[in-house]
């Protein structure tokens, strides 16, 4: 059985300029090959034009975001969390620490 784990509160992977980033396109390929896990990063719009729905492994999805720096990490991981509700994850890695205010949303729905 593989475990289903979405990632929020990054701009994106790949070549999205940024350390959050930069760390999540390192880090979550290599989850995906040693541990076999389904990962879906969902990413912020503005940042990605996504052709194809996966990098070495790892799916990708984009979800609106406004581009405007003091709104767009609390919007994006609030739309992101309701996103979660159907993409069947149990688990939902929140990178960042301004998108972890979402976290008591998240255990409200259900998710680890």
């Amino acid at each position: 059985m593989t475990n289903k784990i979405t990632v929020i509160g990054t701009r994106g992977i790949p070549n999205v300029l940024g350390g959050v980033e930069t760390h999540c396109q390192h880090l979550y390929p290599e989850i995906h090959k040693q541990f076999n896990s389904d990962i879906c990063i969902v990413a912020r719009s503005p940042y990605v034009d996504y052709k194809t729905s996966s990098y070495q492994g790892v799916k990708t999805k984009a979800i609106w975001a406004p581009k405007k720096k003091s709104l767009e990490a609390i919007i994006h991981s609030t739309l992101a969390s309701f996103s979660t509700l159907f993409d069947k994850s149990k688990i939902v890695h929140v990178h960042a620490i301004g998108p972890g205010l979402v976290v008591p949303l998240l255990h409200l729905l259900g998710k680890k």
